[in-house]
């Protein structure tokens, strides 16, 4: 998300500052701004990536690389994803001002579905990864140590 957020101008060509206007630009309003097209890319992504993360979430086990396996056999998840699916494309592309969104292209949906996909090759990845290689990493939080009251991070939860 942090990458199509910072670099959304070159993978989408929307180019658009923090001050400018979020719906419709007041010179022309028949045409939506660059920062709606690009944050309705962004909330139709971040929903596909919740989506396909449903998937990651079904096999936990480290080296079971197949998270479509007994995809059939729960019903429930099945129609659940659908309706997900189905609701929020059809709040990009019939919601209008209600939902604040804009109605995408083919391209932008398929570009939406692959950035959203990349949770399952990512997760394929992390479980890819050997053991002994993230035994090496530090770890820099003591689990054993009492946190600091005087701490301003943990001050920041009183």
């Amino acid at each position: 998300m942090a990458t199509m957020i910072l670099l959304g101008k070159y993978f989408f060509g929307k180019d658009f500052s923090k001050n400018d206007e979020f719906y419709y630009d007041r010179s022309n309003l028949d045409k939506p701004t660059d920062k709606t097209e690009m944050y309705t890319i962004l909330f139709e992504t971040f929903v596909f990536l919740q989506l396909f993360n449903f998937f990651n979430c079904r096999t936990i086990q480290p080296k079971k690389l197949n998270m479509f396996s007994n995809l059939l056999s729960n019903w429930l998840f099945g129609a659940i994803v659908l309706l997900t699916f189905a609701a929020t494309v059809a709040m990009v592309q019939f919601g209008g001002s209600m939902t604040r969104t804009i109605d995408l292209s083919m391209t932008e949906h398929a570009a939406c579905l692959l950035w959203g996909s990349s949770v399952l090759l990512i997760s394929t990845i992390l479980k890819l990864t050997p053991v002994h290689w993230v035994e090496k990493l530090p770890i820099f939080i003591d689990e054993n140590k009492k946190p600091d009251v005087n701490d301003p991070l943990m001050a920041a939860y009183n």
